[in-house]
């Protein structure tokens, strides 16, 4: 699965996922300040599932219809980067397959997953 790291992903998240084998494409080295409607685009003509904590791209995708290759919102606010790290590491391989096409949320104990085409 090939990943596109919004900007509210802290560096140290991307080394960890590049660090682990996943190829990671980082909004802050390649798109800076871009807004969210251009990010989704960066991510979809790239074919890369989009990794956020920002709830905004769910508006983009279901209420405005813009395209999406996949997003994964990451819901783990209370939790140190660490342990963010660990649990990505843990749900990414079963998502491989699951989160292009569709919009997953990931939460300390679940992780929910929505179609984006209807």
């Amino acid at each position: 699965m090939r990943l596109l790291a919004d900007e509210n992903m802290r560096p140290r998240v991307v080394r960890a996922l590049r660090e682990a084998g996943y190829d990671v494409m980082a909004v802050k080295e390649v798109a800076p300040s871009s807004p969210d409607s251009q990010v989704l685009r960066l991510a979809d003509t790239g074919q890369r599932v989009l990794l956020t904590f920002d709830k905004d791209f769910g508006e983009l995708v279901f209420l405005w219809g813009l395209r999406s290759a996949g997003i994964i919102l990451v819901r783990l606010p209370e939790m140190p980067v660490s342990q963010r790290i660990a649990r990505l590491l843990d749900v990414l391989p079963g998502l491989a397959s699951q989160a292009p096409g569709h919009f997953v949320v990931v939460t300390e104990d679940d992780i929910r997953i929505r179609s984006l085409s209807g």
